[in-house]
This record gives structure tokens, sequence and C-alpha cells, in this order.
């Protein structure tokens, strides 16, 4: 692929971190790839987690009332936390039933339908191709090496794998990440892992 071929931006990882990147840089009108190791975005996934949908609302707007979302969360459990000890915080609220602001999902169905909407938004969704190396040149990452023995070029890559390269990629930040044009680690994300919650209407 040559340089006038090239992507805007590469994903890494069609979780709910890089998918919102990839719907947020096709949304305005960027050419991005969204790469994703599974035959599709969730189908790793066996477990769940808590989704907040104002974030969500803030990315893909009135779409999110069309998401595959579980149960409404009534009750949240924190905690504040030291090496050695910890404070609990409990909060639990009724009214959520009715005008909930967080959902259980199950990350199998969210993902597949977050990452239909980038597709929508203009992404293009490659399945079943795990990246295998980055590709440096003058310090500065300008493409991904992957599986099927192509390689991919983009103005910037986004890493949001949390294993294999984007583990890889994050315990070498400080040497490689720093001199290069990549974003290694973790893509901030509205994604919240799951606390010990409880989405019980009784």
């Amino acid at each position: 692929m040559g340089d006038d071929e090239k992507f805007d931006a590469i994903v890494v990882g069609a979780g709910p971190a890089g998918t919102a990147a990839a719907y947020t840089m096709a949304k305005a009108g960027l050419q991005v790839a969204l790469l994703e190791r599974g035959p599709k975005a969730g189908a790793k996934n066996v477990m769940g987690g808590i989704l907040y949908n104002h974030y969500l609302e803030e990315i893909v707007g009135d779409a999110w009332k069309q998401a595959p979302l579980e149960r409404p969360i009534i009750e949240e459990r924190r905690w504040i936390m030291t090496p050695k000890a910890y404070i609990g915080i409990d909060y639990k609220n009724l009214r959520n039933r009715d005008h909930p602001h967080s959902f259980s999902v199950l990350r199998a169905r969210f993902d597949a339908w977050f990452a239909e909407q980038a597709e929508k938004a203009g992404a293009m969704f490659v399945p079943e191709t795990v990246v295998e190396r980055l590709i440096v040149k003058n310090n500065r990452v300008i493409g991904v090496g992957t599986g099927r023995g192509d390689d991919l070029f983009a103005e910037v890559v986004i890493v949001c794998e949390g294993i294999g390269l984007g583990s890889a990629c994050w315990r070498r930040r400080a040497s490689t990440a720093s001199r290069s044009g990549a974003s290694c680690g973790r893509t901030r994300s509205r994604w919240r892992p799951r606390r010990s919650c409880s989405s019980s209407l009784a």
C-alpha cells in the first residue's frame, strides 16, 4: 500500500475503547480501519459490565436507545482502597428502575452492536485480523503488520488491545511510545469495569 492509499488512523481492537475511537474519528470524516482478531467484535468476551448511558449518548447520540442493554443498575458498591485497607460506599436508588442512568451489558452482544455503529459512521471494520507488530520508521509508528501477511499504513495507530500486542506495547511505552506516533496502552473509554453491583429489581 502506497503512502497515497494509507488510512488516517488504524485502531487495533474492537472493544468499547477501540470502537469509540474509530466511531468518533469516522464521524469526523477520517478514513479509519478498525481491526479485530475475533470473527466479530465481542466474539471472545464471556463477561459483562456496567455501561453509563450518558457517556454512550455522548458518542452515538439517540442511537444508544437501540443498544442491547440488559437491566438497569439500582445498586452499586464502591471502594476507596489502600494496599492494606479500604472504605466501602453503598448506593441504592429504586428510582433507577424507571429512570436508569446505567445498565448491565453482555460484551458479546454490546461490542458487536457498537462496531456496527462505527461501520455506519464510515469506519472499515476488519475482523479475523491479528496485528503482530507495529511498523516503525524514523522512530515513528506508521502502520501495522498483520497475520494475513500484509501491512497497513496510517498517520496514527491506536492500540486498544488489552492482551498480546496491547500489553507488549504498554510495557514498552517508556522507551518506544515516547519516540513514536503511536497511542500505546490505555485509550480513555467511557466503559466502566464491573464492580460489585446489583441489577436486582427485588
